[in-house]
């Protein structure tokens, strides 16, 4: 996923930039939350929750928004959920992982000061203001979606409920009291539907996780949704992973079990999924009047739109107070808690806990939001970007998506065509069967994803990398990844250069179990000649040497030992079998590296080392020279 430090003030200022990722660049960098006031598609409930900081230069572009649109500016923003005196440190949320950096909260200082006591406590931009569950740490075990293509679906299992909700949940709250009735729903309409994403995909992971794998699926597109939102209305995951695109699934559920088999002993996201459903039977979701209508979009693939219901959203303060007692108490005994205490983390007591819980529900619910209320005018979606989607208003929707012979609703391309859409990007076509089963063999599937690669940013199509994707990710890619039509002359000189660029790789299977092998890289090698300069790069798990007008660069891992004591020579590309083929699967990958990362870095941190300043100057060997 994005971290904070990849952030920039251009992304920030970006009108493309999608508004749940300005919440998130709002939440993680403070730094650059003034030039995310003065982005054009930042939306209200963000402007009310960027002002409620008391940063001068964040509420001067505020106002300026205000002036410039012949309006008067944003009022300031009512009062946020009863956390008394907790505001975020700045610290904590810059550099580093912003997932395990965000939730440390500092108690008692005004906004921009240092304090040494902090709190694993208090809500982001999208929970104040507009999110019913406000003050409380989120539900789900894994929340916070990414996006994409780190948008395989999944968060680092660790971060859920540490205080921070993501900013795609925001659009199912009411928007604070005080703002313009008449306003943008843009952001509303995208946030809803990633914030569904979020229920659905923590929801079915725990079901199939801990309870069974059984797939049910539907008998048309609109049973599918319509099992889908009452299951998650009535609570019942096991309808909603019923419905659920098994393929999904699978991938996320490899992900979770790979990096749970690199964390130590007791830091698992079984811990953190029961917390999850604590969190869910405390709240009391009632759906009435539900009615869809479905539009196909092709072979095995459709569009069910939300035309008519409610959701009236209440909880049960005692419950939602115990859950978030058990959540925090599941944290203390986690192996990163020794950790966040030596930043000066602490836990509120439960009475602290009790008591905002308490003011926060009084003061936010119970709360309705209708159909009506995420409807889209299509002119305030395409406007920014001189779209012409038509005249009739959107209507919020899920993608379902057929597999063998039933339907499913795909949290993959629900969020990939609302993301497609506000970016005005033409959706393709579902993939054909001769991109399925390319390969018989891990390595050689490792290959054809290098190969695939290079055809892909050669000529923007997309069929030689799809081949080399498990099936979630190929119907994601053939839809939505298409670049051949991009008109952008850096790009196609880019492409052109690439022409003249011979790649070559191989790999060998550190291990094999259960449709899961581990490749390692055993060479890969980049030549030709760009702009009339040679080169040559070769590159396997341990050394790199690269060569160029005659001069040549080399090292390897063993020279820089922190590298090796990280594991970093061990990482491998994940490759998943799938109906007797190999294919390589980034979510899997990204599980399994980020579990082995993060297992030797608490490791270190439990032997003194990380501590002990002549180690780390040790440790970084040739690297050393250059500080």
């Amino acid at each position: 996923m994005t971290t904070p430090s990849e952030f920039t003030a251009a992304t920030a200022a970006d009108p493309s930039t999608p508004p749940a990722v300005l919440a998130d660049i709002a939440t993680q960098r403070p730094d650059l939350r003034a030039a995310v006031a003065a982005n054009p598609v930042a939306y209200p409930e963000l402007l009310a929750w960027l002002r409620a900081q008391g940063d001068p230069a964040v509420a001067a572009a505020i106002d300026a928004r205000g002036a410039q649109q012949g309006t008067a500016a944003l009022p300031p923003a009512p009062p946020t959920p009863p956390v008394p005196d907790w505001q975020p440190t700045p610290d904590a949320q810059q550099g580093g992982d912003a997932q395990h950096t965000q939730p440390v909260w500092q108690k008692g200082g005004q906004p921009g000061q240092q304090d040494q006591t902090q709190q694993l406590w208090q809500g982001s931009p999208a929970q104040q203001g507009e999110q019913p569950q406000q003050g409380y740490p989120a539900q789900s075990a894994w929340q916070q979606q990414t996006g994409q293509p780190q948008g395989y679906g999944q968060q680092n299992p660790q971060d859920a409920g540490w205080g921070q909700q993501p900013p795609q949940d925001a659009a199912w709250g009411q928007p604070p009291a005080g703002t313009s009735p008449k306003k943008s729903r843009k952001g509303l309409w995208i946030a809803v539907g990633a914030g569904v994403l979020v229920l659905v995909g923590a929801g079915a992971f725990a079901a199939n996780h801990f309870w069974f794998s059984k797939v049910g699926g539907a008998a048309t597109p609109e049973e599918a949704a319509t099992q889908m939102i009452e299951g998650i209305a009535s609570k019942d995951l096991v309808s909603v992973y019923g419905v659920t695109s098994p393929t999904e699934i699978s991938q996320l559920t490899t992900a979770a079990d790979l990096f749970d088999a690199r964390m130590p002993d007791g830091d698992d996201v079984g811990d953190l999924t029961e917390s999850y459903k604590d969190y869910l039977d405390a709240l009391d979701l009632t759906l009435e009047d539900l009615e869809v209508s479905s539009e196909d979009l092709g072979d095995g693939l459709a569009k069910v739109s939300i035309t008519s219901g409610s959701l009236t959203v209440d909880a049960d303060a005692d419950r939602l107070a115990d859950a978030t007692i058990d959540l925090f108490d599941e944290i203390e005994g986690s192996s990163l808690w020794a950790t966040l205490q030596e930043q000066g983390a602490e836990i509120p007591s439960d009475d602290e806990i009790r008591t905002s819980i308490d003011e926060a529900i009084a003061e936010s619910l119970p709360t309705t939001v209708t159909a009506d209320d995420l409807m889209l005018d299509p002119a305030d979606l395409g406007g920014d970007l001189g779209l012409d989607l038509g005249d009739d208003p959107i209507a919020p929707f899920l993608v379902v998506v057929e597999e063998g012979g039933d339907w499913y609703v795909s949290p993959y391309l629900t969020l990939a065509e609302y993301s497609s859409l506000a970016a005005g990007v033409e959706r393709g076509e579902m993939p054909g069967d001769d991109l399925a089963g390319a390969f018989d063999s891990p390595e050689a599937a490792g290959e054809g994803l290098v190969v695939g690669i290079k055809d892909y940013l050669e000529t923007g199509t997309t069929s030689e990398l799809a081949k080399a994707l498990p099936l979630a990710d190929r119907r994601a890619l053939t839809l939505y990844g298409d670049l051949s039509s991009i008109d952008d002359q850096f790009f196609q000189d880019f492409q052109e250069d690439l022409k003249d660029v011979d790649v070559d790789a191989s790999f060998s299977v550190r291990d094999e179990k259960d449709g899961v092998a581990w490749l390692r890289l055993e060479s890969l090698e980049v030549s030709g000649s760009v702009e009339g300069t040679d080169f040559s790069v070769t590159l396997d798990a341990e050394c790199i040497e690269a060569e160029a007008d005659g001069e040549t660069v080399e090292g390897c891992a063993d020279q820089v030992p922190l590298l090796e004591e990280l594991g970093v020579t061990d990482l491998s590309l994940v490759a998943v079998e799938e109906d007797g083929s190999w294919y390589m699967s980034g979510a899997a990958t990204w599980g399994d590296s980020s579990g082995l990362i993060l297992s030797n870095v608490l490791r270190l941190k439990d032997e003194g080392k990380l501590d002990d300043p002549q180690w780390l100057e040790d440790s970084l060997g040739d690297l050393a020279d250059m500080f």
